[in-house]
């Protein structure tokens, strides 16, 4: 499996891709100043009534493990899924690049019934 950096998701654009960064260093700010760190591996993970294209985890000391996932509708960037989890627990949350109304329960329905990143990108 290939990771993908950030910067190199062509299909965002940069508005997009400077969410999903400012979104991943909310809760990871040991990579605040390290965007060169943070990378993508590609999937197609069905989400709602779009597609999950690139996921990526990250493990830290005080929020456990975080997931995230950049989710499409109709080919076009919709947002980031998160997902942390810690003691057997999690939350979910999810950023739209443009804003849209959206049932939450549903969206966080679909985030916490996604298949686990971390296995797959180490």
């Amino acid at each position: 499996m290939s990771l993908i950096h950030l910067s190199y998701l062509n299909e965002l654009s940069e508005e997009a891709k400077a969410y999903t960064l400012y979104f991943i260093t909310q809760n990871c700010p040991d990579l605040i100043g390290r965007s060169d760190e943070i990378f993508f591996a590609d999937c197609e993970i069905p989400f709602k009534d779009g597609v999950a294209k690139y996921k990526t985890a990250i493990e830290t000391v005080y929020e456990g493990l975080i997931e995230y996932w950049v989710i499409y509708k109709n080919n076009a960037a919709m947002g980031v899924a998160q997902r942390i989890t810690y003691d057997q627990e999690f939350e979910t949350s999810f950023i739209y690049f443009k804003l849209q109304s959206e049932n939450d329960k549903t969206i966080q329905h679909e985030i916490a019934s996604l298949p686990p990143v971390i296995a797959e990108i180490k």
